[in-house]
């Protein structure tokens, strides 16, 4: 399991925003600190080093996420790159 980033916001659409240190694949699965899952990766943005992340919420109410740490699943092969 590898740290994706925090939640930081709601986007008007329901989508959650964090800051993330990797680039996630888009439609990667994301899960929360109980491996319990949120979502999927539905856009990556903003600069280089430390992109955005837009994440479509499985929740009702995603405001109770913010400020909560997502993370995403290592499997055998690498799932995303490390942004220097």
């Amino acid at each position: 399991m590898r740290r994706l980033g925090t939640v930081i916001s709601i986007s008007r659409a329901g989508n959650m925003i964090l800051r993330s240190k990797t680039v996630p694949r888009i439609g990667e699965d994301v899960y929360d600190s109980q491996l319990d899952r949120v979502g999927a990766v539905c856009d990556v943005f903003g600069p280089v080093i430390h992109p955005y992340i837009s994440i479509s919420s499985e929740r009702d109410d995603p405001k109770t996420l913010l400020g909560k740490p997502f993370y995403l699943m290592e499997s055998g092969k690498k799932s995303s790159r490390k942004v220097y």
